[in-house]
């Protein structure tokens, strides 16, 4: 059993606020303190050993139950702190069951599959994320019920499942496929992920928009060419719910002794008008621990 604890206090000046009772945004600061309680557990955890006809063992699976609580203290005026939606604060209960399956290989455990569930309930559902949502007029106390897939059939190739239930509506409201060859170490490796999410607390029938129903893949690749001392990196996201592009990304490193050279070239086509950047680096390879300057990785 594994038990972490924490405690942080909050001490937020917020340089502008909305005026009292209003949504009008006044240069009136305001300073606001708080503090926040954390109790993570992990366990117990309970293992059962599988063996082969020979009496060697050959598959381990491990069930690890988890439950955090985390508190965070009200903040006074909480309505006049401006934020990009609306303010609320931590006062829930986490709780989860994850299993992992283990094989031995060359002396040496290999996790294969790793399967997790999890859900929150809200102890102060009118300070929650849920605040805004309502459900036979009353604010929701619990969240989607989340759950997560990866399975490592071999250790250069992956695939990741991801889920999110609403209990109230009885529908996904979320799903995620993703499925690698290689990693960004290897001489070559891809990437292909697929997502869709909806909302089901809003309805567009009643002629609400929600800009977070998506549905989009995307897909992300590289290739190490030894020769020409180059690295191609490459990425793009698409909207299938709206037929156009999101994002494209190209990078080149050009390894020139313990120099690298890197040249981006990114287009974001989500924005009003399409926008190209481009960027120039350079990094002193394995020296230090000073890689990148003036840039950054594109994953």
């Amino acid at each position: 059993m594994t038990i972490n604890s924490s405690f942080s206090p909050h001490l937020n000046y917020y340089f502008q606020s909305y005026a009292p009772s209003t949504s009008t945004i006044i240069d009136e600061p305001i300073f606001r303190a708080n503090y926040e309680a954390r109790l993570d557990l992990v366990g117990p955890v309970f293992y059962k050993i599988y063996y082969g006809s020979q009496g060697n063992a050959r598959l381990k699976h491990v069930i690890e139950p988890s439950f955090s609580y985390c508190y965070e203290s009200p903040v006074a005026d909480s309505k006049r702190i401006i934020t990009q939606w609306f303010f609320y604060r931590n006062n829930y209960i986490r709780y989860g069951l994850t299993n992992r399956f283990l094989i031995k290989e060359e002396k040496m455990p290999r996790e294969i599959l790793a399967l997790n569930i999890s859900q929150t309930f809200y102890l102060s559902p009118e300070d929650s994320p849920m605040q805004n949502y309502i459900v036979d007029n009353k604010i929701p106390k619990f969240s989607d019920i989340a759950a997560t897939l990866r399975f490592y059939p071999a250790r250069k190739y992956s695939l990741d499942v991801s889920a999110g239930f609403n209990p109230y509506y009885k529908t996904f409201s979320s799903l995620r496929l993703g499925a690698s060859v290689g990693g960004p170490d290897d001489p070559a490796f891809l990437m292909v992920n697929w997502f869709k999410s909806t909302n089901p607390f809003y309805k567009r029938e009643a002629g609400y928009e929600v800009y977070w129903n998506r549905h989009q893949i995307g897909f992300t690749g590289g290739l190490k060419i030894p020769r020409l001392s180059l690295d191609v990196l490459a990425q793009m996201d698409f909207n299938i719910q709206e037929k156009k592009l999101l994002y494209t990304g190209l990078s080149f490193v050009y390894h020139y002794q313990c120099i690298d050279l890197k040249g981006d070239i990114r287009i974001f086509y989500f924005r009003d008008k399409p926008e190209t950047q481009f960027k120039i680096s350079f990094g002193l390879g394995n020296i230090g621990r000073t890689t990148d300057f003036f840039g950054g990785l594109l994953l």
